[in-house]
């Protein structure tokens, strides 16, 4: 009987790990998915109310990834584009921090920023498949170039700074820099709960007309 019992055990622990395995699957899929057909659409002002509260932002599941492909009233338009091509980086850029839109790309994290001025900053997941969203920025390195647009001019930035802090260290994000900078945040590692965060700091080096 406890053969048995361990037998089944054993199975039903199997089954579950499968399930969850493809579940995992599934997701990551979806979030390509979002992030691609986010890509494909135009840049313009995006004049919906944003979320600007860190605490509304929670951690990735199943089924926040699966909502969020049901719910599409609450995604707003990109209002940018942000590319690595050194950690093969390519997200839409949104307008504040609404879970839906974190989950196929990046959110400005101030209120009333501007590209190419002051210290524009973005914030995105790191997941547990380190080539989803912003989990590719633990594979930056110094002076590898950022490249962000608005559809009319690309900006280009050289990181200058690479560093782990923790998620109360929020001066990165709210210093007013008067030189133009770019600050990219981001969790450590994709585990649920994880405190510590990784900050990319880029100087503005070159600004490009988007149309040529």
């Amino acid at each position: 009987m406890k053969k048995k019992l361990g037998y089944t055990f054993i199975i039903i622990t199997a089954v579950v790990g499968m399930l969850l395995l493809f579940n995992q699957s599934i997701a990551n899929h979806m979030i390509i998915t979002m992030t691609t057909n986010s890509l494909k659409q135009n840049i313009h002002k995006n004049k919906q109310k944003a979320v600007y509260n860190f605490d509304n932002v929670k951690n990735v599941d199943t089924t926040s990834v699966f909502k969020a492909v049901i719910n599409k009233d609450n995604e707003n338009t990109p209002i940018g584009k942000i590319s690595i091509p050194s950690v093969n980086i390519k997200l839409p850029i949104y307008l504040g921090l609404a879970n839906n839109n974190l989950l196929s790309g990046v959110g400005t994290m101030i209120k009333g920023q501007k590209m190419g001025l002051n210290n524009y900053t973005l914030a995105g997941h790191h997941m547990k498949d380190n080539n989803l969203l912003f989990g590719p920025l633990s594979k930056v390195n110094v002076n590898h170039s950022i490249y962000i647009t608005n559809g009319i001019h690309i900006y280009r930035y050289k990181i200058k700074l690479k560093k782990i802090i923790n998620e109360y260290q929020t001066k990165w994000i709210n210093e007013n820099s008067k030189k133009p900078v770019i600050t990219l945040i981001t969790c450590a590692t994709g585990n649920p709960g994880e405190t510590n965060r990784i900050m990319i700091r880029g100087n503005l080096d070159k600004i490009y007309d988007y149309k040529k």
